[in-house]
């Protein structure tokens, strides 16, 4: 509602200020030019969400329609496994990132913990990149707020 009340140009002002560097610290986007980041964070600042622990992302395997950057927050990337996603038991995934573990730990499940993501960091890059399925499951470790960068915007 704060920002609501401010001109266009000044809510552009700010949005720069608070989230170009998501854009300019991604490596695929290190060298775009002003203009590009401008638009780039016109639309992630239009695209935010705001999703809960446990909560699904994406599921490896689906179309891949578009790119994540963390505002706030933690996400772990897996591999379910022959699992699917809604039968996998996602709270001993995420207890996984909390524990000092071996590289591709599995859980009884058979899923595999790829990485943790936090606040700054980016996913599913792939999307725009290559237009490929996703090569990987994502869900939020903690609440998290994402910018989405959707495909068909890139």
């Amino acid at each position: 509602a704060l920002f609501a009340d401010l001109s266009p140009s000044l809510r552009l002002k700010l949005d720069l200020c608070i989230r170009k560097k998501f854009i300019q610290q991604c490596a695929i986007f290190s060298s775009c030019p002003t203009d590009c980041v401008v638009k780039m964070v016109k639309i992630i600042s239009s695209n935010n969400s705001i999703v809960v622990p446990a909560e699904l992302i994406f599921k490896k395997g689906a179309v891949g329609d578009a790119m994540y950057f963390i505002a706030r927050g933690e996400i772990v990337i897996y591999n379910p496994g022959t699992a699917d996603d809604a039968e996998l038991d996602l709270n001993r995934l995420l207890c996984l990132s909390y524990e000092v573990v071996m590289p591709l730990e599995q859980t009884s499940d058979g899923a595999v913990l790829l990485s943790v993501e936090r606040d700054g960091g980016y996913f599913g890059e792939r999307a725009l990149l290559l237009g490929a399925p996703r090569a990987a499951s994502a869900a939020a470790r903690t609440f998290a707020e994402l910018l989405r960068l959707p495909s068909e915007d890139f």
